[in-house]
């Protein structure tokens, strides 16, 4: 779920160039066509205004409810579509501006991720 959602947030800052929104409007493309409905309305909703967090929030939970997590070829042109976004002259900038917030609760929780990861810990924000 993070890989699309991270490929769908910083596509959306370069769609300007060619190579980019085509292969952002081939994820966005194929998520219509496998899962619809209320995740391609959420992709609609942050593409009308990517600044707002409230429907990065929605996408996020809609992504994870519809388990994409789980297509191994969404997630292929995920991939895709992040390396795209790297390959142009700040594009790795846009990729890494990226930030995803998670709140974990409970004890003896494990976490596994990749890439630049930063734990900060304190109260529970709710």
């Amino acid at each position: 779920m993070e890989l699309v959602l991270t490929a769908i947030l910083g596509a959306l800052t370069k769609l300007s160039d060619t190579a980019v929104r085509d292969a952002y409007e081939g994820l966005k493309g194929m998520i219509r066509r496998k899962f619809g409905g209320t995740i391609a309305d959420a992709v609609d909703g942050v593409e009308k205004k990517p600044d707002s967090e409230a429907r990065k929030g929605v996408l996020k939970e809609e992504l994870a409810d519809g388990g994409v997590d789980r297509d191994p070829e969404l997630l292929a042109a995920a991939k895709t579509l992040i390396e795209t976004v790297q390959a142009l002259p700040d594009g790795k900038a846009a990729i890494q501006s990226i930030r995803v917030s998670q709140h974990i609760r409970g004890d003896r929780n494990v976490v596994s991720a990749t890439g630049d990861i930063h734990i900060k810990t304190g109260p529970d924000p709710d």
